[in-house]
């Protein structure tokens, strides 16, 4: 526009100048009056200092023009796309080096011809339905094709294309972007993709087949669980059935001895009789609670205990004597390897306490504890002739607890010399060999005021 307002500033210009040459060829200025040449001249030469600079300024004007075409050019070669224009039949009118680069051709051999003529067969459609397309919508577009080239193999490239404005012509104006690296990589992918999709359809099936197999060995082992779970139940309720049979066959010996004691008047004898049956009913008494018990392993050992103490209490008639035994358990259950020893050995140590620690019928008091051995045990008296047992092998001493039985009563106690016989009855030797055999415990005797027994063992 500016170019333009230019040219008729000088075409006025130019006007004006014809018109003082006009003036200068007559000799009347006005109404008959002579022109001043002078003033002529003047006018004159400002025209021509004005058409000058409007030649400088023309000459400026066309040669940043031609920069600036240049400049347009050289972006237009240089781009690191791909462009070439082409007319509305698909013509080459024009590339650049990039693209010319692309096709491996000369340019004079790629202008002049139709673009059409490089795609190849099998994507001509293609991009013949996107160039229709462009032309009935009037909307930019784009395709990707494969194009042919001299001597080298096809390649992928992306056509941006649009209508390109141009002084009485209407052209196309394509960008060509090389995406041969790109496609091949997208089909490695998606080759990779086939593969692992394959692979999970593979492994999925595997899975399920695990899975079936898994469901079928569950099933077994809840099958052979449940079979485990009644074959246990049906050897619980035998041996439950088994421990009652026991007690009730303890309790038959219990009274064949009773009987037999009513026929018996040596005293020696009879007092054997009756710790028999003592010894036979602190075993019986476990096999009641085993019956009634849902564990047929452990023993509660406080329960165990009262019922022990109880029989004794009414089998020697205690309350007559004015004898208060007491009894107290810190442990809540033991094994029954355990609680067999444990109930035949309270009952020699509390029978001994029953007959020998008051031998007057005075009143007194007999206690029986189990409790964790936290305090060393003293035997100022200690039965000579009394074994050690044999220490437990190292791995079995691992986690375990060392626990102290202690019978004690506030009788005579074993001054007078007398009592020391108790050592070498039966049931003391019981006792001992219990205790060192069966417990693998050891024995401490302290006599004073009273007489205290006590058994340290682990648990």
């Amino acid at each position: 526009m500016e170019n333009i307002s230019e040219n008729k500033h000088m075409t006025a210009l130019r006007e004006r100048a014809k018109e003082a040459m006009k003036q200068l060829t007559t000799l009347e200025y006005g109404h008959g009056e002579k022109m001043d040449h002078s003033k002529l001249l003047e006018e004159l030469n400002i025209y021509h200092i004005e058409l000058e600079m409007q030649h400088d300024e023309l000459r400026q004007a066309r040669d940043n023009l031609e920069q600036a075409l240049k400049y347009r050019t050289q972006l237009f070669e240089k781009a690191p796309i791909g462009y070439f224009i082409m007319d509305l039949a698909g013509i080459v009118q024009e590339a650049n080096r990039t693209f010319v680069n692309y096709m491996g051709i000369r340019k004079d051999f790629l202008v002049g011809k139709r673009f059409q003529s490089f795609v190849t067969q099998t994507h001509f459609m293609k991009y013949h339905q996107a160039m229709q397309k462009m032309m009935q919508d009037r909307v930019p577009g784009y395709v990707e094709v494969e194009l042919t080239r001299p001597n080298t193999p096809w390649f992928w490239v992306r056509l941006d294309f649009q209508f390109m404005d141009d002084p009485g012509n209407e052209v196309i104006l394509c960008s060509v972007l090389n995406i041969s690296n790109e496609k091949k990589a997208r089909e490695q992918l998606s080759a990779f993709n086939l593969q692992l999709e394959e692979q999970v359809a593979q492994r999925t099936v595997a899975l399920q087949d695990a899975n079936q197999s898994l469901k079928l060995e569950i099933q077994d082992r809840k099958t052979a669980e449940k079979k485990a779970t009644d074959l246990a139940e049906k050897q619980t309720i035998l041996l439950r059935e088994l421990h009652h049979r026991v007690k009730n066959n303890m309790q038959i010996v219990t009274s064949l001895l009773n009987l037999q004691s009513r026929n018996m008047t040596d005293t020696k004898a009879l007092a054997a009789l009756m710790e028999s049956q003592h010894r036979i009913r602190s075993l019986a008494i476990i096999h009641e609670i085993l019956y009634q018990s849902d564990n047929l392993d452990f023993i509660p050992f406080k329960i165990y205990l009262k019922k022990i103490i109880r029989h004794l209490a009414v089998a020697y008639d205690i309350g007559k004597k004015d004898i208060q035994i007491h009894g107290d358990a810190a442990l809540s259950k033991v094994h029954i390897d355990i609680a067999i020893p444990l109930g035949l050995i309270l009952t020699e140590l509390v029978t001994n306490s029953i007959k020998h620690a008051f031998p007057n019928g005075g009143a007194g008091k007999i206690f029986v504890t189990l409790a964790p051995a936290n305090y060393p045990a003293t035997s100022p008296l200690k039965y000579p002739a009394m074994e050690e047992a044999s220490p437990k092998p190292a791995d079995e001493n691992k986690n375990m607890e060392l626990y102290r039985l202690t019978v004690r009563d506030n009788g005579t106690g074993l001054a007078g010399g007398t009592d020391m016989d108790a050592y070498h009855t039966l049931g003391f030797k019981l006792v001992q060999r219990l205790a060192l055999d069966q417990l693998r415990g050891k024995l401490y005797v302290t006599t004073g005021i009273g007489t205290e027994v006590s058994l340290e063992f682990t648990i």
